[in-house]
């Protein structure tokens, strides 16, 4: 049995981190960004790290829109390039699960798209995105995330989702 729990608003995801002492602008940040989920909140407030990575990535995805081919590939190379720098030293599994990780923040900032809890609506009309073409890219997105459960090559298949991003 599934039980589903509705995003937690966002006026109460910033009380409960201005309670934690941060400055109202980065509570309200904070608390637009984790997109209704107090546990990323949490997570936030208690590594400001993470949450650094998170703007980064959600940043990164959206400068791939509308982009040539070549400088999306240049966009994301950075992801591989610890991996490349260590060799056959290198932990596969650690990058497969930092690559997974990526992927999960694409499919947040694709999901505030679609809904207005993230106030990224306006971007995504602005960038004249469709809700077509965000279920495209989520659906491929979701594909290269068991494929690479499974083993698939990591770059191969963030090729892959590069290709899907108009």
């Amino acid at each position: 049995q599934m039980v589903y729990f509705h995003p937690v608003p966002k006026n109460l995801i910033e009380k409960f981190i201005l309670a934690k002492g941060l400055d109202k602008d980065l509570a309200g940040e904070m608390a637009r960004l984790s997109g209704g989920l107090p546990g990323r909140a949490v997570e936030w407030v208690d590594n400001r790290e993470e949450y650094e990575v998170y703007k980064k990535e959600a940043v990164r995805f959206v400068t791939l829109l509308y982009r040539p081919f070549f400088e999306k590939l240049k966009g994301v190379e950075d992801l591989f390039a610890a991996h490349r720098q260590a060799g056959a030293d290198s932990d596969h599994i650690a990058e497969r699960e930092k690559l997974a990780r990526v992927l999960d923040i694409w499919l947040g900032v694709l999901r505030g798209f679609v809904h207005s809890n993230h106030n990224l609506v306006e971007k995504k009309l602005k960038l004249n995105l469709s809700d077509r073409a965000v279920l495209n890219i989520s659906s491929h997105i979701s594909e290269v995330k068991d494929a690479l459960r499974k083993n698939m090559h990591p770059r191969l298949l963030l090729e892959r989702v590069l290709l899907e991003i108009p």
